[in-house]
C-alpha cells in the first residue's frame, strides 16, 4: 500500500508538469530605475538578480520547502541577489524559489548557483557603457532601438526590457537554455513594456519613492540623492 501511495505521488508529479519547462529567463533589475516608484532601503550601482525564472510552466503544482543554503551560495547572493525593499533578503529569496526555483528540477543549491553562475557571466552596465550608455552622470533618455542593439551586440542575442509606467528601465531580462551552459537565446517581446523612443535610464535615487495620484510630481533636485558610478 505504502509503495503504491508513493507511485501515485510521482505520477502526479510528473502529470504536473513540473520540468517540463521550456527555457530560463534570468532578470536583472536597475536600482536607480526600480526605486523611482518603490521605497528602497539601500542603492546599488550595479544590475542585479531579480530571479531566475523557468518559462512555459505552471508554477502552482510545484513544491514549496524551507530554504537550506550553505554558507558559500549565501555569500554569492547577497552580492549577486539583494533585497532593495525592506523584505529581507532570505525572505526575497525564499518568494523566488516558492514560485520559481521549485520548478526548476534543480536542489536549491544548485538552483541559486545556477543563477549567479548566468549572472556573472557578462555585466550589463559594462556592455552598455561600451556602447556610449552610462558614462554620463546624469538621466539620459533613449530608444529602444539603441538600448535593443547595446544588449543584443553584447550578449548575441535579444533580450526584453521592462519598464516602469514613467519609462524608467526597471529590468533587462535575458534568456538562455536550461541546461549548463545556459547558453544564451533570443527572449520573446510580447511582454515588453518599454516605450519606442523616451526610454529614461536613471542615476538618482528619490528619497521618498511612493508617488500616488495625488501626488505625481517629481521632488525638486536637490531632494535626488545621487548614485555613485555604476560598477
Amino acid at each position: 500500500m505504502k509503495v503504491l501511495m508513493i507511485l501515485v505521488i510521482l505520477i502526479s508529479f510528473l502529470q504536473s508538469g513540473v520540468g517540463s519547462f521550456n527555457h530560463y529567463m534570468l532578470a536583472e533589475v536597475w536600482p536607480a530605475g526600480f526605486c523611482q516608484t518603490q521605497t528602497c532601503i539601500k542603492q546599488v550601482n550595479k544590475f542585479i538578480i531579480h530571479g531566475l525564472w523557468p518559462q512555459g510552466v505552471d508554477p502552482s503544482p510545484c513544491p514549496k520547502t524551507e530554504l537550506n543554503l550553505y554558507r558559500s551560495v549565501v555569500k554569492k547572493l547577497e552580492v549577486d541577489w539583494q533585497s532593495l525593499t525592506e523584505k529581507e533578503d532570505k525572505v526575497f529569496w525564499k518568494d523566488e524559489w516558492d514560485k520559481h526555483g521549485s520548478c526548476s528540477m534543480l536542489e536549491q543549491n544548485e538552483y541559486f548557483t545556477a543563477a549567479s553562475t548566468i549572472y556573472r557571466k557578462k555585466s550589463i552596465i559594462k556592455i552598455l557603457k561600451a556602447k556610449g550608455i552610462g558614462n554620463t552622470f546624469a538621466a539620459e533618455s533613449l530608444s529602444k532601438q539603441k538600448f535593443e542593439k547595446a544588449i543584443e551586440d553584447g550578449f548575441g542575442v535579444k533580450a526584453q526590457l521592462y519598464c516602469d509606467t514613467q519609462h524608467n528601465l526597471v529590468e533587462v531580462r535575458l534568456c538562455m537554455n536550461k541546461n549548463e551552459p545556459y547558453d544564451y537565446r533570443d527572449c520573446s517581446a510580447a511582454s515588453a513594456t518599454c516605450p519606442d523612443d523616451g526610454i529614461i535610464f536613471q542615476y538618482s535615487y528619490k528619497k521618498h519613492a511612493v508617488m500616488t495620484q495625488d501626488d505625481p510630481t517629481d521632488p525638486e533636485e536637490d531632494q535626488l540623492p545621487r548614485a555613485m558610478p555604476p560598477l
